[in-house]
Parts: structure tokens; sequence; C-alpha cells
């Protein structure tokens, strides 16, 4: 079962910033990716290493639009690794730390081939290596 965490602070002017945290991901459990409705053609791609059941490296995951509402069983992936041996530490810069964790590049799939967006990009934990 994920472990998700919630880091509660306040800011300078006394406003609580919250942060949600997946600190774990098990086989059985599943994830959901969405879009904007806005956003075309919108994938994801691990370069390395996925959490899922996928022939290799490198797959590419198209992303849907999933409205407001929709039960949180549709358009999941199911995990399927806890990864051993564990990912080396790669540094996270939204948290700036270093985890293990399984990166994920955002774009869109043009004639069949991915083009990324560029930016900083996603990560899961890695199944709960420390």
């Amino acid at each position: 079962m994920a472990v998700i965490e919630y880091k509660i602070s306040v800011n300078a002017n006394g406003v609580a910033v919250v942060t949600q945290d997946v600190l774990l991901i098990e086989p059985t459990d599943k994830i959901r990716f969405n879009a904007d409705p806005a956003t075309k053609n919108l994938a994801i791609r691990f370069p390395t290493a996925s959490p899922f059941n996928n022939p290799g490296i490198g797959v590419i995951f198209p992303v849907a639009s999933i409205a407001p509402g929709t039960p949180p069983t549709v358009g999941t992936i199911p995990v399927v690794t806890s990864n051993d041996p564990p990912l080396a530490l790669r540094f996270v810069p939204h948290f700036q730390e270093n985890r293990r964790t399984f990166h994920f590049e955002c774009g869109q799939v043009v004639g069949g081939a991915f083009s990324s967006w560029g930016g900083q990009g996603g990560d899961t934990p890695d199944g709960g290596h420390a």
C-alpha cells in the first residue's frame, strides 16, 4: 500500500503551505497520470526503469485527460515492481534532496516519436528503499 505524506508549514505571511509527497509505492498500487484537456498528445517517458510492467527502458505512456469526479480506478497503471536491487540515489530538485526514484519526462508524441518539453519532469518512489 502506498504511503502518502502531507508536509504542512506556515510561511512568513502566516499562510499554510501543504506539500504532498508519495513516500512508498508497492506492487498492487496504481498510479494515474492526468492531463489538462487543452494538452494534446501528452505522454510521459521513463528514460531508465519504471515501476510498471513494460518491455524495457524508454517506454512511452500516453496520458489522457480525466474529468473531475472520475473514479480513482479509471486510467491507472498497476505498479508491478519493488525494484530490487534499489535504484541509485539521484537529486530531486522539488524536494532538494537525494532520493531513489523512477524519473519520468513529460512531452508529446509526434509522428509516433516522443518529443520532450524539457523541464524537470517528475518522480515516483522506487518501492520503499531509503
